[in-house]
């Protein structure tokens, strides 16, 4: 009987769906999405991607060196007559990604941590690999499947007997959707890389590139560990949105060994041209994060961050974390009671748990604290929460999530919130964020002389983007390097 509803409803789910064979790939794929329909969803999608990464980046020949790569190696591919979008995001988050229907993005951080042309063809290769693999519509299929299998899971509930019978129905549910929907398959991924060698060949780059980049990635996991304390995870250190693991750096390695006949086109001195002048790092539109302090230059205010924690920052809130899993979340929200007391008594968090409201002085503004009761997953926390007086009936907003809130702690997180102080304009003016210049290096140069600082993390950060040690590194005379500098205009 199970096997019979097990059948009935995998055929179900697979009724809606089309067997076409790839040309990317030769596979027979079975999908529920037309290419039209991906197209609908990357349209859709694509405002969505551009509000959660800080925009597109309005750096002209940066941007518009991403597309011409992007069309070039389109133009060798399977697809060459489907119309692809590529956009240079906004943020200094190392990534790149694919929507269905051609729309590839790289972001500010994949052009700035690249070697040359070639290392960044291979990441835009790599995901039009994703598109042309139809991955996206394969994903929404098995996702389908899936949502058959947890209906099987529920209908299995009523077969077995007993409560016992209720938790495996359930276990069986909550498995089966996961594994297919969360992210690319290995696989998916290794036939990303095995299309995008094939479009770098095609389009005379030197293929060995994908490797070489993939190496850079585990270069940045291993300099973000250091910084956290944290020791580095390869199965997921590499791309939050697609796990990068050692044994692809291997395969890809192994696969451009092959391809080596054509030309080796690394185009070095395109790839600095273009990215001379770039913004690097963080937009001071949007926020900065200078280690534990935040600065907001454009909307004129800056705190610190408890020692020991480590801040990110996002289109929508700042957030922190500390090593012993404390949590910090910073935003802004607009304010419906009289006062900023009363705002956390009736609006925020919710639902009238706020108690123990201390009002305070906030450098010369309106403010207040307090605790109150959240819950964390499945546990109810105590969360300390605060709130400043922004004008205009808007409020500066901090939570602190603590695994246990103690004394120490509270005064700790309360310092934090005290620390908040708005700019005036002219100091908003000392904050204009970084670019990237290019320099040839001279006999006797170093980095800290040529990048005028001795800041550990910011030379740390200039070897990696150079492909120098991160153990103190340094370039050698005659070497055009990517220095980290101040904005100018």
């Amino acid at each position: 009987m199970k096997r019979i509803l097990l059948s009935l409803l995998i055929s179900a789910a697979l009724a809606g769906c089309t067997q076409v064979r790839n040309p990317a790939t030769g596979e027979m794929q079975y999908t529920t999405l037309s290419q039209e329909d991906e197209l609908r969803l990357g349209q859709q999608e694509h405002p969505n991607v551009l509000a959660e990464f800080g925009g597109d980046y309005d750096g002209e020949r940066a941007a518009a060196y991403v597309q011409e790569i992007g069309q070039r190696l389109v133009a060798v591919s399977e697809l060459p007559e489907q119309r692809f979008t590529f956009t240079l995001l906004n943020s200094p988050v190392v990534n790149a990604f694919a929507l269905p229907g051609g729309y590839v993005y790289v972001t500010r951080g994949i052009l700035a941590l690249a070697a040359d042309e070639a290392e960044l063809a291979g990441v835009i290769a790599h995901e039009i690999g994703h598109v042309t693999a139809r991955h996206t519509a394969q994903r929404d299929t098995q996702s389908t499947v899936a949502q058959g299998t947890s209906m099987l899971g529920v209908l299995l509930g009523g077969l077995f007997a007993g409560e016992t019978g209720a938790r495996a129905a359930a276990q069986l549910a909550q498995a089966a959707a996961p594994a297919w929907v969360m992210s690319y398959s290995r696989e998916q991924e290794f036939q990303a890389d095995e299309l995008g060698i094939r479009y770098l060949t095609r389009a005379g780059y030197d293929p060995r590139a994908m490797a070489s980049f993939l190496g850079r990635l585990q270069g940045q996991a291993q300099l973000e560990a250091a910084r956290t304390g944290r020791s580095p995870d390869p199965e997921q250190s590499i791309y939050a949105s697609h796990p990068r693991t050692l044994d692809r750096v291997a395969r890809a390695a192994e696969a451009a060994a092959q391809r080596t006949d054509g030309p080796e086109r690394r185009n070095r001195d395109a790839y600095l041209l273009a990215v001379d002048g770039m913004r690097y790092g963080d937009d001071p539109a949007q926020g900065l994060v200078l280690g534990r302090s935040f600065v907001h230059p454009r909307l004129g205010f800056r705190f610190d961050a408890p020692p020991g924690f480590t801040l990110a920052n996002t289109p929508k809130q700042v957030i922190g974390r500390s090593p012993e899993g404390a949590v910090m979340v910073f935003d802004g929200a607009e304010r419906g009671t009289p006062d900023v007391a009363s705002y956390l008594q009736r609006e925020w968090p919710g639902q009238g748990a706020t108690r123990a409201v201390w009002p305070a002085q906030i450098d010369g503004h309106a403010g207040a604290t307090g605790l109150a009761v959240g819950r964390v997953g499945n546990q109810v926390r105590q969360v300390l929460v605060g709130a400043i007086d922004a004008a205009d009936a808007k409020v500066w907003r901090f939570q602190f999530v603590a695994p246990q809130l103690d004394q120490r702690s509270v005064g700790t997180y309360q310092a934090a919130i005290e620390s908040f102080r708005f700019l005036s304009p002219a100091e908003a003016a000392r904050y204009p964020g970084q670019m990237i210049r290019i320099h040839e290096v001279r006999p006797g140069e170093w980095l800290e002389t040529l990048m005028g600082t001795t800041d550990a993390d910011l030379l740390a950060e200039a070897r990696l983007i150079n492909g120098l040690p991160l153990d103190g590194g340094q370039p050698e005379p005659g070497q055009r390097v990517k220095l980290i500098v101040p904005a100018s205009g």
